[in-house]
C-alpha cells in the first residue's frame, strides 16, 4: 500500500510541479466532525485552474480564493481524491478550502488511531498541520503505550481547556510523503464520576472574583496611552492611532493595506513599539494580532 501511494505522489509531482509554486500551506482537522480546512498560498499558477490533491475521500467542498467563493470539482483518485478550482489569478493569491473526510481514525484494542497522509508533489517552502481531537479524549498515556503516541516528533501540543490540539510545523521536500499518526483515548467514565463538581464550581467562583478585583486594581495603575504619544516618531504615532481608533486590535496585514507603507516598513515600527512594551503581538492565522499593552488606558 505504502509503494502504490508513493507511486501516485510521484507521478502527481510529475504533472504538477511546473504548474504550481506554494509559499505555504496550513492545514486544520477537526477530528470531533472530521472537517478539513486548507489554506494554501500561492506564489505562482501556470494553469487555468487550482487542484488540491488529498489522500482521504472528499465530501462537500467549500472554497474561495482571496475570499471570493468558487465552484470546484472534485474527482477520486486510485487513492485519495482531487479537487479542481477555476481562477484567473496567477501569482501570490490564498486558496481556502473547507470539505469533510471519513476514515481519518480507526480503533486498535480501545485506542483511537488518527493517520494522515500527504504528498508533496510540488515546491512548498512550508506546511503546518494541525489535528484537533474530539471532546472528552485524551492523547494515550506514554506509559501505557507498547508504540510512538505521536509522529512526526517535533511537534507541539496544545489545549483549550476542553479539547487538545497537535500540531506540526514543517518544511518539506519536493518528492516528500508526509506521514502523521496520533494514538489518543477516551475519558475514563469511572474517573469523571469521581471529580465533585460542587467543590470545582466553588472554586472557579472564587477565582472569578479575585480575577474581577485584581482587574479593577490593575485599571487604576494603568498609564495614560496619550501620555506615550511625546517620545514617539510621527510613524509611531500613526500606526498606533489607527490601532487604538480600531478597539485596541489590529492585524498587521490590515495595517499594511490602510497605511501608505511597506510591509518591512510596517514591520520594522511594530518591533519597536513590541520592545517598548507599547504594543502585544499573537500569532493569528498568516498574520499577526497587534493589541495594546493591558499597562494603558485609551
Amino acid at each position: 500500500m505504502r509503494k502504490i501511494f508513493l507511486a501516485v505522489a510521484m507521478l502527481l509531482m510529475v504533472t504538477t510541479v511546473t504548474a504550481t509554486t506554494i509559499s505555504d500551506e496550513d492545514v486544520v482537522i477537526d477530528l470531533q466532525n472530521n472537517e478539513i480546512t486548507a489554506d494554501i498560498h500561492v506564489e505562482l499558477l501556470t494553469s487555468s485552474a487550482f487542484s488540491y490533491t488529498t489522500a482521504g475521500n472528499v465530501e462537500t467542498v467549500n472554497a474561495t480564493i482571496d475570499g471570493e467563493k468558487v465552484e470546484c470539482q472534485t474527482s477520486n483518485l486510485a487513492l485519495g481524491s482531487e479537487i479542481e478550482c477555476p481562477t484567473d489569478k496567477r501569482e501570490n493569491f490564498t486558496v481556502n478550502l473547507k470539505y469533510r473526510s471519513q476514515g481519518l481514525v480507526s480503533e486498535q484494542d480501545g485506542v483511537n488511531v488518527f493517520r494522515y497522509r500527504h504528498p508533496v508533489y510540488r515546491p512548498t517552502e512550508s506546511y503546518s498541520l494541525e489535528v484537533m481531537l474530539p471532546t472528552g479524549t485524551a492523547l494515550l498515556d506514554r506509559e501505557n503505550a507498547s508504540q510512538q503516541v505521536i509522529s512526526p516528533q517535533n511537534y507541539e501540543t496544545s489545549s483549550n481547556g476542553r479539547r487538545i490540539s497537535v500540531k506540526w510545523d514543517l518544511n518539506p521536500k519536493l518528492g516528500e510523503a508526509l506521514s502523521f499518526f496520533t494514538l489518543y483515548q477516551d475519558f475514563s467514565t469511572e474517573d469523571r464520576s469521581n471529580i465533585d463538581y460542587t467543590f470545582i464550581t466553588q472554586i472557579l467562583g472564587i477565582l472569578l472574583i479575585l480575577t474581577a478585583i485584581t482587574a479593577l486594581l490593575l485599571r487604576h495603575k494603568r498609564s495614560d496611552l496619550s501620555e506615550t504619544y511625546e517620545d514617539m516618531s510621527d510613524d509611531q504615532k500613526e500606526v498606533l492611532k489607527m490601532i487604538e481608533d480600531n478597539g485596541g486590535e489590529y492585524l498587521q496585514k490590515d495595517l499594511v493595506k490602510e497605511l501608505d507603507y511597506s510591509k518591512a516598513k510596517i514591520s520594522g515600527v511594530v518591533s519597536d513599539l513590541v520592545d517598548e512594551g507599547v504594543l502585544k503581538k499573537t500569532k493569528e492565522g498568516r498574520s499577526n494580532k497587534l493589541s495594546i499593552s493591558r499597562k494603558f488606558r485609551y
